[in-house]
């Protein structure tokens, strides 16, 4: 993501070294968005494929989506979600435990897996929609666009500097054409338009039971975010609602930010427990201790199992597993979802000038861009220590 300086009437910007980095990120972003903007390139090129989403829009217009979407993802919906993915990582298991030859050790690549069991979640979770990603017989279109969306995009980095000056020179036709090459882009709009006037004709039909198709999730029926979505703007004031345009690209932006960012940061998760067995002993014992004491308590295990001994623990049994929290924590620490980040941002130490001067305060011209990289500051030892770089959940 790139923004730049553009405070209305400056052409300077000061950046203080008194913020450390860690503080600076979401000062700069977050409260002064009017000041530090994404760049042209980034709005535009993101709008040809996610129409008026959120990372497609800037000022007013992103403050409302914004004020739409924050309570969208409250604690208390969130919660909804864990049958969802409970569920799908169940069926996971039994895919993977079924490829297990008779003789150990097994090389297994769970990366095509755990790519298929992401899709599944966001799909459920975020539309409602059942996409069976993990029967890989299961041939849908739609389906494998999704998959196939993260690589698609980075193809469009090629001619991302070029974007703005095609969609303020020529017409719409040529602009879309930009695109069109993308044809996995034109099948992900296609679909997601289709599933959501499905769910705008659901909300229209008073009985319950128009919401709840496509339920595998075991009472979660009518209770994804794109539903909830829906039904919050539908209540909202008049001058707050969002246009159809606008909740189409909400939809196919939580697609996009949650596939390819779910699957890296499990891969990422397994990758290390499986190179440091100590902490996978412990991180298993702690989890085995939650799900006995989840058995003890529970009369009817009935609905809280599924095959191979496998308990379904709360929400807030999940949430007070420290070890387990320091695991996910640890693990995108290191391997951060977003490793680079273009702004303008406070320093965190006072640095040296080309003319030896030590200073505390950088001058940031009019929509100029900085890079900081949040996999370093990650890395960095002056905060995290000498081992900064390893990984060390405990």
């Amino acid at each position: 993501m790139t923004l730049s300086s553009a405070k209305p009437g400056s052409n300077t910007a000061k950046c203080s070294s008194t913020l450390t980095l860690c503080l600076g990120v979401p000062y700069s972003i977050v409260k002064e968005q009017h000041i530090f903007e994404e760049v042209d390139n980034f709005i535009l090129s993101n709008k040809l494929v996610f129409s008026d989403g959120l990372i497609s829009t800037l000022g007013e217009q992103h403050r409302k989506q914004r004020k739409m979407l924050n309570p969208v993802f409250s604690i208390s919906n969130m919660r909804e979600l864990l049958p969802i993915i409970q569920t799908i990582s169940h069926q996971l298991k039994s895919i993977l435990v079924s490829n297990l030859a008779t003789h150990y050790p097994v090389e297994l690549d769970v990366l095509p897996w755990l790519s298929r069991s992401s899709l599944d979640c966001i799909c459920e979770g975020m539309l409602g929609y059942h996409s069976a990603a993990l029967d890989t017989g299961n041939k849908n279109e739609y389906t494998e666009a999704l998959r196939m969306l993260g690589p698609s995009i980075s193809k469009t980095m090629f001619f991302r500097s070029i974007v703005p000056v095609v969609m303020c020179n020529f017409s719409l036709y040529w602009c879309k054409k930009i695109a069109d090459w993308l044809t996995i882009i034109e099948i992900m709009d296609s679909g997601s338009r289709n599933i959501f006037q499905e769910k705008k004709a659901a909300l229209s039909i008073p009985s319950p039971m128009s919401s709840q198709s496509h339920d595998t999730s075991g009472g979660t029926r009518g209770k994804d975010i794109m539903s909830i979505m829906l039904k919050a703007n539908a209540s909202s004031a008049e001058g707050d609602r969002l246009s159809d345009i606008e909740l189409l690209g909400q939809m196919n932006v939580m697609i996009f930010a949650g596939l390819e960012t779910m699957t890296a940061a499990v891969a990422c998760a397994l990758y290390m427990l499986a190179k440091h067995p100590h902490v996978q002993q412990q991180l298993r014992a702690e989890i085995c201790d939650a799900a006995t004491a989840h058995q003890a308590v529970d009369n009817d295990h009935s609905h809280a199992k599924d095959g191979f001994r496998s308990v379904r623990l709360s929400y807030d049994s999940l949430m007070n597993l420290p070890f387990l929290g320091a695991v996910v924590r640890e693990t995108l620490r290191l391997y951060p979802s977003l490793p680079v980040l273009a702004t303008s941002v406070p320093l965190q130490f006072p640095v040296r000038s080309v003319s030896g001067e030590e200073i505390n305060t950088i001058s940031v011209a009019k929509r100029q861009a900085l890079v900081i990289s949040i996999l370093n500051a990650n890395h960095n030892q002056a905060v995290w220590g000498e081992d900064a770089s390893e990984w060390k959940p405990e």
